[in-house]
Formats: C-alpha cells, structure tokens, sequence
C-alpha cells in the first residue's frame, strides 16, 4: 500500500452548538385556605341622648329714670 492510501483526509468535524436548555420554573401550586365563616354578632343600636339645650336667660336691662330738676 502506498503513503498516499494510507493518507485519508480527514472529514473535518463541524462542532455542534449545543443549545441550551431553558429550564422551566415549576409553579408552586397555591394552597387554598378555606375561609371560616365567622358568626355575625348583632349590634345593639345604643340610644342617642338628646341633649337639652340651656336657654340662655337674658339679663333685662334696668333703665334709669332721670331726675327732674326742681325749678
């Protein structure tokens, strides 16, 4: 066999990119509450108070009689 023969060329190997893998979030699943019921409790209504209003007395002014001069 010659040299020649012998001698393949080479394929060159072309590099693959390699693709990256998006790792996917995992959602965390919610947990829902189960909501209570809460008991209404009933409002006494609570009486309002009227307040009396304080009438002011008036104070009556006394007018002053003038003296007569003595003729």
């Amino acid at each position: 066999m010659c040299r020649k023969v012998q001698k393949k060329k080479k394929k060159k190997k072309k590099k693959k990119k390699k693709k990256k893998k998006k790792k996917k979030k995992k959602k965390k699943k919610k947990k829902k509450k189960k909501k209570k019921k809460k008991k209404k409790k009933k409002k006494k209504k609570k009486k309002k108070k009227k307040k009396k209003k304080k009438k002011k007395k008036k104070k009556k002014k006394k007018k002053k009689k003038k003296k007569k001069d003595p003729v």
